[in-house]
């Protein structure tokens, strides 16, 4: 288990209980699992997607790890994307891993679950979620906050389990996207 109150053992209790208000000390639970170096980031870029053209990403859990999928974004050019989450596929490559960031970076930790990019033999599974960035008419970018913890939840990922995520450029030309995944691990025994 992890150590929970910086400091001596003797002197927790000072940690515990704000001395002015005389309360508990409390965090927000993102703020927390940052701090136990269990919150991780993922930012993938791509410099120029074509019209009509998809960028695609694979989500590798294995078992006996349960991923809480907080945040999906996309920032663009313009708007127009199709986006597309389906649950239990198979591939026959899952593609280039995209670096994980540990948003604790005192920590050594590292998810157990592997984001990819550009996966091939993408097979099977079910639709678990599907939305779309409309186009903007001032064509001045877009950000969509997709899956986003404040708004709608949380994912908590099956262990075992693969996930496709397939984003598709339908606004006309060609543009360039950004993505960036949050999510995190508890893990106490590590």
């Amino acid at each position: 288990m992890v150590d929970n109150f910086r400091g001596n053992p003797a002197d927790e209790e000072q940690f515990k209980f704000d001395p002015f208000a005389h309360s508990v000390t409390i965090i927000s639970e993102n703020h927390r699992l940052i701090h136990d170096g269990m919150f991780y980031t993922y930012t993938h870029t791509v410099a120029s997607l074509a019209n009509s053209a998809s960028v695609e990403f694979i989500i590798a859990v294995p078992a006996g790890v349960f991923p809480h999928w907080q945040q999906f974004q996309i920032n663009a050019e313009s708007g127009g994307l199709d986006i597309v989450s389906t649950e239990g596929v198979t591939t026959s490559d899952d593609g280039t891993v995209v670096t994980a960031i540990n948003r604790n970076r005192n920590s050594s930790r590292q998810p157990g679950a592997v984001i990819t990019h550009t996966p091939t033999g993408v097979s099977g599974g079910s639709l678990q979620d599907e939305s779309f960035v409309p186009g903007s008419s001032t064509d001045e970018g877009s950000v969509a906050l997709l899956w986003d913890e404040r708004r709608a939840g949380e994912f908590v990922l099956a262990a075992d389990t693969k996930y496709h995520l397939e984003v598709t450029n339908n606004s006309g030309a060609a543009m360039k996207i950004q993505f960036k995944f949050s999510m995190y691990e508890i893990d106490y025994d590590q």
